[in-house]
């Protein structure tokens, strides 16, 4: 009803994350299970399949492309979409690898990306990140593209282990740095 009222898509979208939330905050407190969160998630998708249209038809250019994941051995992919959701709207060409995603396909998209952006909710998933880095220094490719992580568990010893260009748990700083790097580029031309 919303999008057929035309509201602005990002404004939409913000409501959904508040709601998410509040999902995530039930959830932590056990007022929410994780049947009940699962069903949330699978809500959001089905509305970000509805307004992602919108997001797409609102920019007339692209500012850049990113390759975006969820590192292997996660399968989590709720952050992902988000933020994937978020950098189509601001004029980002998004290359979505899906969740589990193993550090070789992150190597293959950097061949036609601007940035790597590497998603992971389990602890696990440093790891996973770390092999993916080495991955992207041995192909040559390191040089050549960004690479922000991000996550609710992304902290500073995430950073240090995978030394990444940019580390953020908060979907919003994240998009504004890669919009940032894609500004940067265009300037240096």
């Amino acid at each position: 009803k919303r999008l057929d009222a035309k509201e602005d898509p990002n404004v939409i979208i913000g409501d959904m994350i508040k709601a998410m939330e509040v999902v995530g905050q039930k959830y932590e407190k056990q007022e929410y299970f994780l049947a009940e969160v699962v069903v949330a998630a699978d809500i959001f998708k089905s509305a970000m399949a509805l307004i992602r249209p919108k997001l797409m038809g609102s920019q007339a250019y692209k500012i850049g492309r990113v390759a975006i994941g969820t590192a292997k051995g996660d399968v989590h992919s709720m952050g992902k979409d988000i933020v994937a959701a978020f950098l189509e709207s601001v004029g980002f060409d998004v290359l979505d690898l899906g969740a589990d995603v193993a550090p070789q396909k992150f190597v293959e998209a950097a061949g036609n990306t601007d940035i790597v952006a590497m998603s992971g909710l389990m602890t696990t998933s440093a790891k996973t990140m770390a092999e993916t880095m080495k991955a992207l220094e041995a192909a040559g490719m390191r040089d050549k593209v960004k690479v922000i992580i991000g996550g609710p568990q992304v902290d500073e010893q995430w950073s240090e282990l995978i030394l990444p260009d940019f580390h953020t748990q908060e979907c919003g700083v994240g998009v504004s740095k890669m919009k940032q790097w894609a500004e940067e580029k265009r300037r240096r031309g």
